[in-house]
């Protein structure tokens, strides 16, 4: 016991010198430091602290995702607390989204934090990732069904317009162009006022381009001018049209 009760006394300063050198701005020795803290012991209480403050601070300062998924997993291996463990968990599904691209990786992390509070305040944002993920993947059948199951699951969702814009979107992938339209002129009608509203005007002129319908195509183009950013974006398919149309 004296010398668990010794280890976890020298983790502890180990851990405060740490804290003191991020204070100072000194992250390169405040890694070193918490990395000495987690070897010592990574599954005491210190240890466990260790492996948080680590990640946080390779995922902060440093900018190293790798690394502090590793010591964050180290830390939900080890950590009792099933509340911070499900903060750290979507900590990391964010990582494996946002910065690995590890979208497999992704969609199974927001799934399970899903099934774990399927009814939660969350729950909606956690599927609407999943199927961000699976579109990644290019699984578009996949990813419209999850999509849609945010429509259906969660129907006062803010996240709902973006669902509906996604399905559109899923579509034109697969070039089921008129598929796409109709789920897109569904955004217009539900969600007006939505900034996918915007969104899905541009996509429907973009399904009508590649219908070989130029002429509806640039009149909802120019019908965006104003409202549609990127400018550039838009002014070149205006551009590229216009000849196409004049003939």
């Amino acid at each position: 016991m004296a010398m668990v009760s010794c280890t976890q006394q020298r983790q502890e300063s180990l851990l405060r010198d740490g804290d003191h050198e991020i204070a100072e701005s000194r992250y390169v020795k405040a890694v070193e430091l918490f990395r000495k803290a987690l070897a010592m012991d990574p599954a005491s209480p210190y240890g466990v602290k260790a492996a948080y403050k680590l990640g946080f601070v390779l995922e902060t300062y440093f900018k190293d995702y790798e690394a502090a998924l590793l010591s964050y997993e180290e830390f939900i291996k080890n950590s009792p607390d099933k509340a911070r463990n499900y903060g750290v968990r979507k900590r990391i599904a964010s990582l494996q989204l946002e910065h690995l691209r590890d979208f497999a990786g992704a969609q199974k992390s927001y799934k399970l934090l899903l099934d774990e509070s399927p009814q939660g305040a969350e729950a909606a944002e956690f599927m609407f990732k999943m199927a961000s993920a699976a579109f990644q993947q290019n699984n578009f059948e996949e990813s419209r069904d999850i999509y849609q199951g945010v429509v259906e699951r969660y129907p006062a969702s803010e996240l709902v317009p973006g669902a509906r814009y996604e399905i559109g979107n899923t579509y034109y992938m697969q070039e089921r162009y008129e598929v796409a339209l109709q789920a897109l002129k569904q955004v217009l009608r539900e969600h007006p006022q939505s900034k996918y509203s915007i969104e899905a005007q541009f996509l429907m002129a973009r399904c009508l381009e590649q219908q070989l319908n130029f002429s509806e195509a640039l009149e909802m183009y120019e019908g965006l001018e104003g409202r549609y950013f990127p400018k550039q974006v838009l002014s070149q398919r205006i551009e590229k049209l216009r000849p196409k149309v004049r003939k």
